[in-house]
C-alpha cells in the first residue's frame, strides 16, 4: 500500500509540474501577442484541461488570434 501512495504523489508532483511549466510558457505567449490573461487561470487550465489549453495556444500561436 504504500508502494501505490508513493506512485499516486509522484503523479500528482508530475501534473502540478507539468501544468506550471506550460502556464509559464502560455505567459510568454500572451506577451508576445498582448493578449489578456494571468498565470493563476492558465495554470488551472493546463492543470484541468490540458488539452484544451494546448490547442488554444497552438492556434493563437499559429494564426495570432
Amino acid at each position: 500500500i504504500l508502494g501505490l501512495g508513493v506512485s499516486i504523489l509522484f503523479a500528482i508532483i508530475g501534473a502540478v509540474m507539468l501544468a506550471w511549466n506550460r502556464a509559464t510558457l502560455r505567459r510568454k505567449i500572451r506577451e508576445k501577442l498582448s493578449i489578456p490573461g494571468n498565470f493563476c487561470d492558465d495554470f488551472n487550465t493546463h492543470l484541468c484541461c490540458s488539452c484544451c489549453a494546448v490547442c488554444q495556444e497552438v492556434c493563437q500561436h499559429s494564426f495570432g488570434f
